[in-house]
């Protein structure tokens, strides 16, 4: 009886739907759930029309004490002395779709969950993009990040619906829910749990006073009481997420397949229509690895029990991997090696389930050739919001166009043409996680003798790995 209700639920799920409801996909486990002991992040982005993903390496910078770092929107901040490098996904002209790795091993990602606010209470017309930025910049650790975040939440003020900002290092994880206007929570993943986020808040219980794994508005209960959105008598224990959710996106069936799909399959039992009501994190049935993570990425539901179908679906808006999908990353933060080494991004451009995750290193000082529009990568930053028209007329051919091309090429007959593509993808992926111990002992004592020279082969074997599998068709 279950699998009839999960086919006709996958079958007509669409006819209600649309693909504007479904914007990213992130999946957390803390360092104790999961097999080598790292924290673990997950985390598709997906976005519609014209989209080019570009890949840059960003120094380390000094700045004089007069130096500010301007928003787009009017405000600015004091520069410290000196800001993180980073590594840079950019989706150019986008508020909301780029992800980082910095040289601290601090990784952020987002999604978006609109929130029943109405208020518009900013400062110079507020904050959005700016966040992420300014954590890729300055942040040393997740807790940190979750700091800078939450102080230009409350200066500046949100000036977007909502959305689920998730940091990451080495030690812990966050996930930090900012609400149009000033208000914000963030909750620390638990070290031997998983989270999984749609387009929806997860967090739900919160205690302030808990500082070790909680933080946020000293008003965020007393503001929703004010505004109606929270009754003690008929609600009983405060939770966020159902206190200022659009209740829309809430019960919206789309996030609630691609929560309940993943924690189906990470906790080895299989829900009902209640995981709607899933608690904020849970205990995975078993470690969990690399692959598993790659694989909730490309899925489509086409995967015993959660689905009696057989033939692959690609198309499908509301599976976790579909046609919008710009790029899979599966972060990597490991404590016990330099964080040059055991910081890593494991990125799939455009679709996870056609592509092969390449490892990109924290330490790396250069991006692969032809994997963005520009050289230098202040460039890309001063011409984020300006340069953003005709990308494939105008960058005709840079690497991502290569994936991109492969990704609609498969999609025109995905359940033909999907196998050859996943035998030739799981020799290359396989051969990757087999070399991953061996190259990265040679890199911690090479480290140790000659700094540079690590930090260059680390951008020697990503150039490497990246020319192999890019597809040729």
């Amino acid at each position: 009886m279950k699998r009839l209700i999960v086919f006709i639920w996958l079958t007509f799920l669409p006819l209600f739907v649309s693909a504007q409801d479904f914007n990213c996909f992130t999946v957390i486990a803390g360092n104790k759930a999961t097999i080598d002991g790292s924290v673990m992040m997950a985390h598709n982005e997906d976005d519609g029309g014209e989209q080019m993903l570009n890949w840059y390496c960003v120094p380390a910078m000094s700045h004089s004490q007069e130096e500010f770092y301007h928003f787009r929107n009017g405000g600015k901040i004091s520069l410290p002395a000196e800001t993180n490098g980073y590594l840079w996904l950019e989706l150019p002209k986008m508020d909301v779709s780029d992800s980082y790795l910095n040289d601290k091993g601090v990784a952020i990602v987002s999604d978006g969950c609109p929130s029943k606010e109405d208020r518009k209470d900013y400062t110079d017309s507020g904050v959005v993009y700016e966040l992420r930025e300014m954590v890729a910049r300055q942040a040393v650790s997740a807790r940190h990040a979750v700091e800078i975040m939450g102080a230009l939440v409350e200066k500046f003020g949100y000036a977007s619906t909502g959305r689920s900002y998730c940091v990451a290092d080495a030690k812990e994880a966050w996930v930090v829910a900012v609400v149009q206007g000033r208000h914000w929570v963030a909750r620390r993943v638990p070290d031997d749990q998983v989270m999984v986020l749609p387009n929806a808040y997860v967090i739900d219980s919160i205690d302030l006073n808990d500082a070790q794994n909680f933080a946020g508005s000293p008003d965020i209960i007393s503001y929703a009481m004010e505004r109606g959105w929270y009754d003690p008598v008929r609600d009983g224990e405060f939770s966020f997420r159902r206190a200022y959710s659009d209740a829309r996106t809430l019960e919206n069936p789309g996030n609630v397949l691609r929560a309940w799909a993943p924690v189906c399959r990470l906790s080895g039992k299989l829900y009902g229509r209640q995981a709607v009501d899933l608690t904020f994190s849970f205990q995975p049935a078993e470690k969990i690895s690399l692959q598993t993570l790659m694989n909730v990425l490309s899925s489509h539901y086409d995967d015993e029990p959660l689905n009696n179908q057989r033939t692959p679906s690609h198309g499908a808006k509301f599976s976790v991997c579909h046609d919008d999908t710009r790029y899979g990353t599966v972060f990597q933060l490991r404590s016990d090696m330099p964080v040059e080494i055991g910081s890593v991004a494991w990125i799939a451009p455009a679709n996870p389930c056609m592509q092969v995750f390449v490892p990109w290193y924290a330490g790396m000082n250069k991006a692969p050739s032809g994997y963005a529009r520009y050289n230098e990568a202040n460039e890309a930053i001063m011409k984020h919001f300006t340069d953003t028209k005709n990308f494939r007329e105008n960058y005709p051919d840079k690497a991502f166009w290569k994936y991109f091309d492969f990704s609609e090429y498969i999609s025109k007959d995905y359940s033909n043409r999907i196998h050859q593509v996943k035998k030739r993808n799981v020799r290359f992926q396989n051969k990757l996680l087999k070399q991953q111990n061996l190259f990265e002992k040679q890199m911690i004592t090479l480290y140790h003798k000659n700094k540079k020279q690590c930090v260059e082969k680390l951008s020697e074997y990503t150039d490497r790995w990246n020319k192999k599998v890019i597809p040729t068709e």
